[in-house]
């Protein structure tokens, strides 16, 4: 509760880097970390972030969760799971905020989000 309420306070909308361009991407480094690690490795760190996650999303602490599915995606872009759980937390976010530009801005990223998720 707290974390939305400051999250309302605020009116910004949390980071998601999901939503970069490929070319913002490379610029802060994200495709140079998955490189880091074996794809075994990368895999099984992406599914443990995945895991906390969705235990902060269920606690509804909204910007933790943001923060572990971005660890997930950073991880795994192949994964649909942290588009997907990005996007339901972008559409939780939205629904709490009362600027209306950016309300709008995170529903239209939890679709985004969710269009990522289902080509994959």
């Amino acid at each position: 509760m707290f974390t939305v309420l400051s999250l309302v306070a605020q009116e910004k909308a949390l980071f998601c880097p999901m939503l970069l361009s490929e070319e913002e991407q490379k610029a802060t480094g994200y495709d140079r970390q998955r490189k880091m690690y074996p794809l075994g490795s990368r895999q099984r760190l992406s599914a443990a972030a995945l895991k906390d996650g969705s235990d902060f999303l269920k606690k509804k602490e909204l910007a933790k969760a943001m923060e572990e599915f971005n660890r997930a995606w950073r991880f795994d872009p192949t994964t649909p799971h942290a588009y997907w759980m990005a996007a339901i937390v972008r559409s939780m976010e939205g629904k709490d905020l009362k600027d209306s530009v950016l309300q709008k801005k995170c529903f239209e990223d939890g679709l985004k989000l969710f269009e990522m998720a289902s080509k994959l």
